[in-house]
């Protein structure tokens, strides 16, 4: 089973016990997070896909660390 999120305008596959990260949501480390923008959900021969988003469907997270990327300056 595995489901395709939106969050942060980038889309995720992900899949029960996957680790992936998202950019930018205000959270803290440990906090559990649910992404609501589900659009597309497959459930072995089952294939529930949204217009645009999937009715009802969510994907609860749990936030393992948060990280700031590396600085750019631009000259």
């Amino acid at each position: 089973m595995y489901a395709i999120v939106r969050s942060g305008g980038k889309q995720y596959k992900v899949a029960e016990k996957t680790v992936f990260s998202v950019e930018k949501l205000e959270v803290e480390d440990g906090d559990k997070v649910e992404l609501t923008d589900v659009l597309l959900i497959s459930n072995g021969d089952a294939l529930s896909i949204g217009d645009p988003t999937v009715a009802g469907a969510r994907v609860v997270a749990r936030v393992l660390k948060t990280a700031k990327g590396k600085k750019i300056h631009g000259f």
